[in-house]
């Protein structure tokens, strides 16, 4: 499986890989989005990011220029493909950063990266997602039929109002959405050395489905500094205090070198 994924083409890696930002700085940053997220949720940031910080966002299959593929299920044919495509970027010193579902692949992906090429991470960004020991949901959400499936997955207030409304964006929003809560729902941790690189966490004040006691589960899987951060918002915190997550991130940035 490991040589298939090497053996593919440039293309087929650059896919999972989209340019925020590309202006020779002397770090880089991945970002990884959240269940039913795209690539796009992070553009913005090549605005908000100190200069000397590059940053790449991960575009997973069934989703923006990548809506003709299927959606994916499982965490290994995200993490695989991801850490290949991920090479060529180890030449300088990488951080990442991942939100909710994103934040277990950010996980997931620092341990592959250790694994196949014994580089990890100058700093590991986890935002709004439980320590990996903690993570699973009530129920199986992916299951359900499309309306109660829907309403269960804006309990975290992701869903657009105009989905509800619209069946025509719910054909294309649905299969991927419910493709990544199957990636979540079906993972199961595995014993493995804490990873030596720092480890930061950030949780929203107001988020009532990760705790700080969720966040501070993270703190065993590092050897390194471990630091928690609280900003204002819920789940989706990084919308409502952008600015502040950003500023924080630059600091981390700009003095790890």
């Amino acid at each position: 499986m490991i040589s298939d994924f090497k053996n593919s083409s440039e293309d087929d890696r650059n896919r999972w890989l989209i340019p925020i930002r590309q202006s020779g700085g002397v770090c880089r940053l991945l970002c990884i989005p959240y269940a039913g997220g795209a690539s796009h949720i992070f553009y913005k940031w090549k605005t908000l990011l100190d200069d000397t910080i590059d940053a790449y966002s991960v575009q997973l299959p069934g989703r923006g220029k990548r809506l003709q593929e299927a959606a994916v299920t499982n965490l290994g044919e995200v993490v695989m493909p991801l850490a290949i495509a991920l090479e060529p970027l180890l030449d300088k010193p990488l951080a990442i950063f991942g939100h909710s579902m994103g934040g277990l692949i950010a996980f997931e992906l620092a341990r592959q990266c250790r694994h196949l090429y014994g580089v990890l991470p100058i700093q590991l960004f986890l935002s709004g997602c439980r320590g990996p020991k903690q993570i699973g949901l009530d129920q199986a959400y992916s299951q359900l039929d499309d309306s109660a499936f829907l309403h269960a997955v804006n309990r975290y207030g992701s869903i657009p109002n105009e989905v509800f409304a619209n069946a025509d964006l719910q054909r294309i929003v649905l299969p991927a959405l419910r493709a990544d809560y199957s990636i979540i729902e079906s993972y199961q941790y595995r014993e493995d050395a804490p990873l030596d690189c720092p480890v930061a966490v950030f949780g929203g004040l107001q988020d009532t489905h990760v705790s700080t006691a969720d966040l501070d589960a993270w703190e065993e899987q590092t050897t390194k500094a471990f630091q928690r951060h609280l900003m204002r918002g819920g789940h989706f915190f990084l919308r409502d205090s952008e600015v502040e997550l950003l500023a924080i991130l630059n600091w981390y940035l700009t003095r790890i070198r």
